[in-house]
């Protein structure tokens, strides 16, 4: 009796001519959904509205996508784009005249709060004659923050636009029943920034991995250990210890490298990250997270 040929199922698919194994998006998207959970985490405490991170992932894509055209030899044509993206024709189009670093000043006021701020500093309505924002009365009419906030944060109520933009600390009540403008933007605090620059080195080494290896079998793990102090001076100490330990053990992998005299075509890419912080703690111990 003939045997059956084996089901493949819509899971894992082996690829005919490749060493590669397709696999349901579902994986993948679990992990992209833990790791922007964790990234809005991070944003949205700060006013890093989902507009702004949009327009950043469109264009990624749009880069993404030209790159990947000309190294399979075509050209980038917009309509080729799109149709790799996913993205209409429109779009990528706006897209690819944005500058790769920054983004195009009609994208700057994403962030719903940001985009009342604007309106407060640049129409006639909220200004002074000095051209400087005015304080807004807190009730509804012409030329008060209910006013403002209808005027220009689409369908956000005024009040809960009122208690975002206290939060971000871009305004301040006064006991007559005013608010005032103290900053047309929320504050990234330097915690943030270099949270999100110490995630970019790992994310351009896999992507560049991915891109260069065949075949490979990429593992990652992490292990948080916490210690006690007594003093800040003791921590400090510590932190530099473990800095220490770092370079030494980097030192040590760089001479073994340079002991390996020979041209072969293999190639090992070895990356090392510590982190150490300093969370606030609820009991009188400041645990060190490592």
């Amino acid at each position: 009796m003939a045997r059956k040929p084996a089901r493949k199922t819509p899971f894992t698919q082996r690829a005919k001519h490749t060493d590669s194994v397709v696999v349901d998006h579902a994986g993948v998207d679990a992990h992209l959904a833990r790791i922007f959970s964790s990234l809005a985490k991070i944003l949205l405490r700060h006013g890093y509205g989902y507009g702004r991170v949009s327009q950043l992932a469109k264009l990624a894509f749009v880069n993404a996508a030209r790159e990947l055209t000309e190294h399979s030899g075509g050209k980038p044509s917009i309509a080729r784009i799109a149709t790799v993206t996913g993205l209409t024709r429109l779009e990528v189009s706006r897209l690819m005249r944005v500058n790769q670093r920054e983004l195009a000043p009609e994208y700057a006021h994403l962030n719903r709060a940001t985009r009342v701020a604007n309106g407060w500093r640049s129409d006639a309505l909220f200004v002074d004659k000095s051209g400087r924002p005015k304080p807004l009365l807190l009730k509804a009419g012409n030329g008060g923050f209910w006013h403002l906030v209808r005027k220009y944060s689409g369908d956000i109520p005024a009040r809960a636009m009122l208690l975002e933009m206290k939060r971000l600390g871009m305004i301040q009540t006064r006991s007559n029943k005013t608010v005032t403008l103290v900053r047309d933007a929320p504050a990234m605090p330097r915690t943030a920034v270099a949270t999100v620059r110490a995630i970019s080195p790992w994310v351009d080494l896999l992507a560049e991995t991915q891109r260069t290896s065949q075949s490979f079998n990429l593992t990652s793990s992490a292990q948080q250990t916490r210690i006690s102090f007594d003093s800040v001076p003791q921590l400090l100490a510590a932190m530099r210890e473990l800095e220490t330990r770092r370079r030494s053990f980097i030192n040590g992998i760089e001479q073994l490298a340079k002991s390996q005299k020979t041209n072969g075509k293999l190639e090992l890419a070895i990356s090392v990250a510590v982190a150490a912080a300093q969370p606030l703690a609820r009991s009188k111990k400041k645990p060190c997270e490592i």
